[in-house]
């Protein structure tokens, strides 16, 4: 008896001991998987490789243990530190991750950490609405819960989602309402990053005094805790530096940010920060080396996927190609930065659903056709067993061939079903590819022309936006700020007539309204609108306008192409020089023409030309001259605005009047004149 309660005795310590080893054991786990998401957090921008090891082997000590709270915040972690190199894809995957297990565990701030972070993965590969859709679940749960920190780093988000909008109003106003919360939980680097953020609002709406101001104050509230805080703010100074003019300032600022984003291997970083010293190489005409940065940004930004800085590295390639008078690359990395900025256009919404249909209908004809097989499947198998039951006599027999015929007629029957839907299949295929084929081409010559209408657009747009805004905050300069309003919306309108008028021209769709014009009165009233202009460059027009006249064109049309060469004229000629206008009857006999067009007949004709004291033309820029879309050597005097549509729509349309158009040149700052013939009236005609 004593000898059994001795073994029981020793049975119930080492259970104990067991027990309290096991507890210890998992004590131990626990504190190791917090210090493992600590040391991720810490490692994060110093070494994001190290902080993503961390990371995954938090993870594993947690789901080892079944700890679904730490296995929740190691994948959350995982997933902010895969955004540093730039993998966006793993770090939407893990916070969705993440956000199930809060979920699952009623963890409303840990939930709202996870939507915060799905956002910012959203945000930076392009996907704005899914962004904000995220953001506004995590400030809607923080809200729930009070937490004035997720309040914060949630309204600095959608704020910053409203910027990239460029709706600069509500952008601060959220980004106020997140310096109130940062303050209510007595964060300094959560204030300082508003603080940022609103600086960027206000370097976008071109106020770039207000936007240093932000980055120095944030810049100093900081005092250098957040490293890699401050080389952002390095970033955001630099570029505002550079939109000042203060290159070596842009430049220094810039590299600082450089060397920290390659030390710490932050791609998105690198990106940006390649980006602003390319716009410097621009601005200092490093064109080379412009391309070179620029080309590196948008290779990297494309390897993980972050839309807006290759959309940015493009658009600048497209600048510095076009200095570099590559004008075909330029156009090329126009389109494809205009391609970026609308991924969802309608043809190739089209396309898709076209493909999806298709996809579809093959599925669809690919299940009658499995039907069909196991129909005659099923047939074969009944006439096997018919035969096997009446094999024993004639009966047998004459039922076996009767079911062997019948089989037989439902298997043609069904062989002919099926070559008939293959055939239907293959000539729908057909069809849809042609389809297919028709909506690629319109998408690709709609890219081209957007991609040209988007780029002449954004500049009238932003100064109509950006006047606007200051209007509203200060009415003082209104008349000023409404007079360029006006200009820039000028500038768009032409571009948009210029554009349909090309359009209707190409389409064969124009048609003239012929009657018997004199053409000195005209040419003399299209000089008079265009006196104002001329007179603001201190120029002066000399007119030789050779009575009597007549041609029958349409007024409004012609009227164009006059206008078109005077303001060209004034637009490229510097200040206080001379514009000669003349027309004359052609009595010129040339034996062979310059264009390809036949010749007008001596004393048939109506010579006008239109003489500047400009820029001339270089040898290069007569090949192009009449083209669309081109841009020549020669520049505006006084900043104004070029289509590079007018020379192509003006050529168009004196070739419909029967005439030609060439233009003359002894070369660079020897002045250019532009010759127009035209069919005159016959004597019988002008009486």
């Amino acid at each position: 008896m004593n000898i059994m309660l001795i073994t029981l005795a020793i049975v119930a310590l080492h259970a104990s001991l067991w027990e309290r080893r096991a507890s210890a054991q998992t004590v131990s786990d626990t504190t190791a998987i917090d210090s493992l998401i600590a040391r991720a957090k810490v490692m994060r921008s110093q070494n994001p490789v190290e902080s993503i090891r961390a990371a995954v082997e938090a993870q594993r000590l947690a789901s080892r243990l079944n700890d679904s709270a730490r296995l929740a915040d190691a994948l959350n972690e995982h997933g902010i530190s895969a955004r540093v190199p730039g993998d966006y894809d793993s770090s939407l995957a893990l916070h969705r991750k993440a956000a199930g297990l809060y979920e699952k565990i009623n963890n409303r701030v840990g939930l709202a950490a996870a939507w915060l972070g799905q956002g910012h993965a959203h945000f930076w590969t392009g996907r704005n609405d899914s962004s904000l859709y995220c953001y506004f679940k995590s400030l809607s749960l923080c809200e729930e819960v009070e937490n004035k920190r997720g309040m914060a780093n949630a309204l600095i988000s959608v704020g910053e989602i409203y910027r990239r909008r460029r709706l600069f109003a509500e952008s601060l106003g959220y980004q106020a309402k997140a310096q109130q919360a940062a303050l209510a939980a007595g964060d300094s680097a959560l204030y300082a990053r508003s603080l940022r953020e609103t600086g960027i609002v206000y370097h976008d709406a071109r106020r770039l005094d207000s936007a240093l101001s932000c980055y120095f104050r944030a810049l100093k509230l900081l005092h250098h805790a957040n490293a890699n805080f401050a080389v952002n703010l390095y970033n955001s100074i630099g570029e505002t530096y550079e939109q000042l003019g203060e290159t070596s300032r842009a430049v220094a600022y810039q590299n600082k940010a450089l060397q920290f984003f390659e030390e710490t291997n932050d791609k998105r970083g690198i990106a940006r920060t390649l980006n602003g010293l390319g716009e410097l190489h621009f601005t200092q005409g490093r064109l080379s080396e412009g391309i070179s940065v620029a080309t590196r940004a948008g290779e990297l930004a494309e390897s993980i996927g972050a839309l807006p800085d290759r959309q940015k590295a493009y658009q600048l390639l497209s600048y510095l190609y076009a200095a570099q008078n590559q004008p075909e690359k330029s156009t090329e990395f126009r389109r494809r930065a205009a391609a970026l900025q609308d991924s969802l256009l309608g043809e190739q919404t089209a396309l898709k659903i076209a493909e999806v249909q298709m996809a579809y209908e093959n599925e669809k004809r690919q299940r009658d056709i499995d039907l069909l097989l196991k129909e005659r499947q099923l047939q074969e198998l009944k006439s096997d067993r018919e035969r096997a039951w009446f094999i024993g006599g004639l009966l047998a027999a004459a039922a076996i061939l009767g079911a062997m015929v019948i089989a037989y007629m439902q298997k043609r029957k069904s062989e002919q079903a099926l070559q008939e839907k293959n055939a239907l299949i293959e000539t729908q295929n057909r069809q849809l590819e042609t389809q297919r084929d028709s909506l690629a081409e319109a998408n690709k010559v709609k890219s081209e022309l957007l991609a040209i209408a988007a780029h002449d657009l954004k500049n009238p747009l932003q100064s109509i936006r950006g006047f606007s805004i200051l209007i509203q905050e200060d009415a003082m300069g209104a008349r000023e700020m409404a007079t360029v309003i006006q200009r820039a919306s000028d500038r768009m309108l032409r571009l948009i007539a210029e554009l349909l008028d090309s359009a209707v021209i190409d389409l064969g769709k124009l048609e003239l309204n012929k009657r018997l014009i004199h053409i000195g009165d005209l040419l003399s009233r299209v000089v008079e609108e265009n006196q104002v202009q001329a007179s603001q460059k201190h120029q002066q027009f000399i007119c030789r306008i050779e009575p009597n006249l007549f041609a029958n064109i349409d007024a409004e049309r012609m009227r164009d192409v006059f206008d078109n060469l005077i303001s060209n004229a004034i637009k490229y000629s510097p200040t206080e020089k001379t514009i000669y206008v003349e027309t004359k009857k052609h009595t010129e006999q040339r034996s062979q023409n310059r264009d390809g067009n036949p010749l007008l007949a001596p004393d048939s004709s109506i010579l006008i030309s239109i003489r500047d004291e400009g820029q001339g033309l270089t040898d290069d820029d007569k090949k192009k001259l009449f083209g669309k879309f081109q841009r020549l050597s020669a520049r505006p005097t006084g900043g104004e605005s070029s289509t590079g549509l007018g020379l192509s729509i003006v050529k168009q349309l004196v070739e419909l009047h029967g005439g030609r158009v060439w233009a003359e040149s002894a070369g660079k700052d020897q002045g250019t004149t532009f010759f127009v013939e035209l069919p005159a009236a016959t004597a019988h005609a002008t009486r």
